[in-house]
């Protein structure tokens, strides 16, 4: 049998496990002979709950302080990390370091860099993500990695090009990045789907765990929006008489006008809540990608436009832009698209995802 073992991002965010998930669950199904590992080389834990929250001494405390009275569903929620990873991947023997792993390059068939962010050149993992280390036989492929930016300058590209010129195959999630790509390597970098878009709606309801009682709701999903999502929130919930509920690490400040804070979700709860929801605000992409997957009328609010051409090029694809909420929305909401008619019907992503299915299974083909 051959052997894959795929390099990503896969714990600490609900984004980077459900990619991880999507990718090796799509390989497993649909590719024949394959034994397919996450390298367990990240030295992260789940979500740091203590982590760094002010540069400012004493308001780092009190932020801190504040997490105490949360302490038990945000220890919850990791909890319910590691067990859906503990049951649902399957992964290499553990790495201690990077220079573990260098020091014992595994023996694969197919050295497969993921999804999510792999390319953003200050991650500590740059050695792994862009493959910069010796093998003496195999296939070097990259699905779907995201830069995280969507400028790039030419000492960048001078910089990435000779790791770059050592994959067999190279696709990138957005197009920025895949033209990019085309550019410095002179060779057509395709634009492929992210992993969880590979999966069906059925395939994720599988694994789920929806609310335990059923209510009608308006899902916020906040990484950076806070309460500006929630403002936004309002008078939709009011519209449709919905309860808001937000799931959210950040336990300040107070968010306003919220029915229901949710800090406990694990992977499978965090699909559920999307799944049993009557409309969804994030800033999230994968939040967006997943009210696309369940056919959910929602907003995506561009909370950091730095980072936002990957949810850009999600919602051209889907000709869904008047979804898109910038900041100078903010103060005429109430000209926003906040229609409550889902779009279940893509055919620009359809064939991308078909596209992208086929060339993940042509990689392992080659």
């Amino acid at each position: 049998m051959r052997k894959a073992g795929i390099f990503t991002i896969y714990l600490a965010n609900y984004g980077a496990v459900l990619q991880t998930y999507a990718l090796q669950h799509y390989i497993r199904k649909n590719v024949a002979d394959i034994d397919v590992t996450v390298v367990d080389f990240y030295s992260h834990k789940p979500y740091n709950i203590f982590k760094k929250a002010s540069n400012n001494p004493l308001k780092n405390i009190l932020k801190q302080c504040l997490k105490l009275f949360h302490l038990h569903s945000l220890l919850k929620r990791n909890i319910r990390e590691k067990d859906f990873i503990r049951k649902e991947f399957s992964l290499s023997r553990r790495f201690s370091s990077i220079n573990d792993f260098m020091n014992n390059i595994p023996d694969y068939d197919f050295y497969l860099t993921g999804s999510d962010q792999v390319f953003n050149f200050n991650s500590p993992y740059r050695s792994l993500f862009y493959q910069q280390f010796p093998i003496s036989h195999g296939i070097r492929a990259a699905y779907a990695p995201s830069f995280g930016i969507s400028n790039f300058s030419r000492e960048f590209g001078e910089s990435i090009a000779p790791d770059i010129s050592k994959f067999d195959f190279l696709s990138c999630r957005e197009n920025d990045g895949a033209k990019f790509l085309t550019k410095i390597t002179g060779k057509h970098v395709p634009c492929v789907v992210d992993p969880t878009l590979l999966l069906s709606k059925d395939e994720w309801e599988s694994i789920m765990i929806p609310p335990s009682q059923e209510y009608n709701y308006l899902l916020i999903y906040d990484l950076n929006g806070g309460q500006r999502l929630v403002n936004l929130a309002i008078p939709i919930a009011q519209k449709l008489n919905l309860k808001i509920w937000c799931i959210t690490q950040h336990t300040y400040p107070r968010y306003k006008g919220v029915n229901k804070l949710i800090f406990d979700a694990g992977p499978r709860e965090f699909v559920g809540l999307f799944a049993k929801a009557q409309y969804v605000i994030t800033d999230s992409f994968h939040g967006t990608c997943f009210s696309i997957i369940f056919n959910k009328p929602f907003n995506t609010f561009v909370a950091l436009p730095k980072a936002s051409a990957r949810i850009t090029s999600l919602l051209v694809l889907c000709n869904l832009e008047s979804r898109i909420i910038g900041e100078e929305d903010l103060a005429d909401s109430d000209q926003l698209d906040a229609s409550c008619e889902p779009n279940t019907y893509f055919p620009s992503l359809d064939e991308l995802s078909s596209y992208s299915k086929k060339y993940l299974k042509g990689i392992f083909n080659n």
